[in-house]
């Protein structure tokens, strides 16, 4: 569900980073794990996913983009947010944080090639500029967010507390009845 037509590519994914901004900044900090839940939830909603192979004619450029970008966009975005929320908890590496960090670098990926590069893959000199810029800025991306985990984790663990302090939770209250 495309918020602006799905040829305004820059103005929804600015929507979906701004909804991801905010989510971290003003919920996280108050109930951890909390806005994980929220886009995750919205998600079959805000980014469903498109029938495979949907395209788009970009008028500006002349050439069609795949439609997945949104989706791609936002799945990239929900990895993202879970990595940076179980990791600052408890700095721990754990089984769930692996796996999200997979499907990170595969949105990464997939968004670049949805988001950067038409569909017949016939660059114009600025569409060829873009696809430059976008490839620096997701290698940075990456690269930013392994060295922030290498350099800061301190231990391993079976799952982060995003995952285990909900079921603590729920453990503890059904002891106390």
């Amino acid at each position: 569900m495309f918020i602006f037509s799905e040829e305004s590519r820059w103005k929804n994914i600015a929507i979906i980073a701004a909804f991801f901004v905010f989510g971290i900044l003003l919920v996280e900090p108050f109930l951890p794990g909390l806005f994980i839940l929220i886009a995750i939830v919205c998600s079959r909603c805000i980014a469903k996913e498109q029938l495979a192979g949907k395209i788009f004619f970009d008028k500006e450029n002349l050439v069609e983009f795949s439609s997945d970008y949104y989706f791609a966009f936002y799945r990239m975005l929900l990895s993202g947010s879970y990595i940076i929320v179980a990791f600052r908890h408890s700095n721990q590496f754990t089984l769930d944080i692996a796996f999200f960090l997979v499907w990170f670098v595969g949105y990464v990926i997939y968004w670049y090639t949805t988001f950067f590069i038409p569909s017949n893959g016939e660059f114009s000199p600025v569409l060829r500029n873009h696809a430059i810029i976008g490839a620096l800025f997701s290698s940075i991306f990456l690269l930013a967010m392994f060295s922030w985990i290498i350099t800061n984790f301190n231990e391993f663990s079976w799952f982060s507390g995003i995952l285990t302090n909900p079921l603590e939770a729920i453990f503890k209250f059904g002891k106390a009845h």
